[in-house]
C-alpha cells in the first residue's frame, strides 16, 4: 500500500477560490485606497504604508482620531475604542473642572433676600 498519493496534481475548475499554485505579484508603486471606510456606523481612516503591504487603520470619532492599528477593526473594535475615549475625554475634563475649583476656593453662593 502506498503512503503517498500517486496521482498528477489536477487543477480544480471552481470560480470562487484562487489554487494553491497561485502567485500574486505586488507592485509597491501601485496606488492603493486612502478613502475612508464605514464600520457599521463608524468611520475609519486607512492609510497605506509606503513601499510595504501593510495599510493602517485608524478609527474615528467625529474628526477626532481614537486608535490606531495595522488589522482591520470589527465593529466591536471601534465601538470599544470610542468609548474608552470618551470616558478619557469626560474624565480629563471632569478633573479639569474639580482642579478649577479647588484653586478658586470653595465660596457659599449669597442669596439676597427680597423684600
Amino acid at each position: 500500500m502506498p503512503r503517498f498519493n500517486d496521482e498528477p496534481y489536477r487543477e480544480v475548475d471552481r470560480g470562487d477560490t484562487l489554487s494553491l499554485h497561485t502567485r500574486v505579484p505586488y507592485d509597491p508603486n501601485a496606488p492603493r485606497p486612502t478613502t475612508p471606510i464605514l464600520v457599521g456606523p463608524h468611520v475609519v481612516a486607512r492609510r497605506p504604508y509606503s513601499t510595504t503591504q501593510y495599510t493602517l487603520y485608524t478609527i474615528m470619532d467625529g474628526d477626532t482620531p481614537v486608535r490606531s492599528q495595522l488589522s482591520m477593526p470589527g465593529v466591536d473594535d471601534c465601538a470599544s475604542a470610542i468609548r474608552k475615549h470618551r470616558a478619557e475625554v469626560a474624565s480629563r475634563e471632569t478633573r479639569s473642572v474639580i482642579g478649577k475649583a479647588k484653586t478658586r476656593g470653595w465660596q457659599p453662593i449669597r442669596v439676597k433676600a427680597v423684600a
